[in-house]
Order: structure tokens, then C-alpha cells, then sequence
């Protein structure tokens, strides 16, 4: 699948699928131009962290949700005060929402809303494929911090493409 690292300028891609990603500096921009991104339908936003908290950086954040309804799929961290208080906005709730988090603390939350959780050791994914039971994934190696950030928001984003579990389990 390819990822494209969009600067802002480029033609968005029609074909799906595709990564795109998207600095919060292009946002910012974008925001203030006729933008191009009000008019792209994504699949899947994932929303790492925000540099801060604020109405300006939200309403860039809001230009990708032009096109938002229940074919949606938000995922934030839930580590990330200021990403939690962007999911409190309407738009975002048209859609799915997940979360990923190092926090074991969050795993019973995670589990009522869905998403995944690691303590570092393993990773518990509920709500895969809107099943009940969990998934358990044992990690075989010590992940660095952003590594690990990063595989939890993978797989919280796959949630709902009808993946089988042995494909998770590989990863």
C-alpha cells in the first residue's frame, strides 16, 4: 500500500487505498487556503498526538472530516490529554472511534469502547472485526517508545477491514 507524505501542493490521490500523511504544519496552511483536504473522503484518520490543545489546531484537524460518517474510523491516543479533548468534538462522533494506549490503567475502558492497549509485554485488541472476546498478542521483542506507539495505532486502525486474527498475530 502506498504512503504519501503530502506537502500540500501535490493532487491527492482518487484510488483507494493509500496512507496519507499529513504534518500539522501543512494543516495549519491548509486551513488558511482553499484547501484540498475538505474534499478527501478518508477511511481511517489516525491522530498520534497534538502539539497542543487549541481551537485554531482543531479546526485544521477537522478540514480531513469533510466527508465523515459511519464508513469512518477515528483512532487517537488516548495517552494524549490534548488528543482526548479533540474527540470530544461532534464531527469526530459521526464516525467510529478507537483508542490505543501504553496505559494499562485505560484497559478497561478500551475494552467497553474498543481499541488496543499494551503494558509493554502484550497487546489486548477489543473490539477486532466487532468481536466480544479479545485478542492477545505477546510482543517478542522490547519496543521503543514511538515503535510501540506506532504498532498500537496500526492495529487500532485495521479494527474493521475483516483482517483474520493470524495476520495480526504475524505482524
Amino acid at each position: 500500500m502506498p504512503v504519501i507524505e503530502w506537502d500540500g501542493n501535490t493532487d491527492i490521490p482518487v484510488t483507494k487505498p493509500f496512507i496519507l500523511v499529513v504534518s500539522e504544519r501543512v494543516l495549519l496552511a491548509q486551513r488558511k487556503l482553499n484547501s484540498k483536504l475538505s474534499a478527501f473522503k478518508p477511511d481511517v484518520v489516525v491522530i498520534k498526538e497534538l502539539s497542543k490543545s487549541s481551537n485554531e489546531l482543531h479546526q485544521a484537524y477537522l478540514q480531513v472530516y469533510g466527508g465523515v460518517g459511519p464508513h469512518m474510523s477515528t483512532i487517537l491516543n488516548a495517552d494524549d490529554r490534548a488528543v482526548i479533548e479533540f474527540a470530544e468534538n461532534e464531527t469526530i462522533r459521526k464516525g467510529k472511534t478507537y483508542y490505543f494506549s501504553k496505559n494499562s490503567g485505560l484497559e478497561e475502558q478500551i475494552r467497553r469502547i474498543g481499541g488496543v492497549v499494551s503494558d509493554g509485554e502484550k497487546v489486548s485488541i477489543f473490539g477486532f472485526n466487532q468481536l466480544r472476546a479479545p485478542i492477545e498478542i505477546d510482543l517478542n521483542r522490547i519496543l521503543g517508545h514511538d515503535e510501540e506507539m506506532a504498532y498500537l495505532a496500526s492495529l487500532a486502525a485495521v479494527m474493521d477491514f475483516g483482517l483474520k486474527r493470524e495476520d495480526l498475530v504475524r505482524s
